[in-house]
């Protein structure tokens, strides 16, 4: 990711309660440079069908279809962290941590997945007013 020539930290969240948080958008050539767990077929579709929502400012269809694809694939930490990227523009900070730490306990050696959620996890912790956390977050997610 350090070629694409963006500093790896996550855009600040949307100031408004009305709002959603804004995402940060992964390109495509970011997705191809990440080593990917091989979803079956019915979670491959139902991710795209999720990404799909969510660069259409529907959060909550996403969520309905990455809920689905949890419900197949519950052990995919990539799955984890799309959903805590939902419930981060939904404004729901204290799942975006949840979310994010059962990705963690996933990943594996996904050394990037790892550093994309603890990026995350620092700017929820950011919102919760959890400065000790976040800060910890961030140093995490330098190495």
């Amino acid at each position: 990711m350090e070629s694409s020539g963006r500093s790896g930290a996550l855009p600040p969240p949307a100031e408004s309660e009305g709002r959603p948080a804004a995402v940060p958008s992964v390109s495509p050539a970011e997705r191809q440079s990440v080593p990917l767990p091989q979803e079956g077929k019915a979670a491959g579709t139902l991710l795209a069908s999720a990404r799909q929502h969510m660069q259409a400012g529907r959060a909550s269809q996403a969520e309905m279809a990455l809920e689905r694809a949890l419900r197949l694939e519950p052990r995919n930490a990539r799955l984890w962290h799309e959903m805590a990227q939902v419930k981060f523009a939904q404004r729901n900070f204290a799942q975006t941590v949840q979310f994010c730490l059962k990705s963690n306990s996933l990943a594996g050696r996904d050394q990037d997945l790892r550093r994309r959620n603890w990026q995350l996890l620092e700017q929820a912790y950011e919102e919760l007013g959890e400065a000790d956390k976040a800060r910890e977050a961030r140093d995490k997610a330098a190495g």
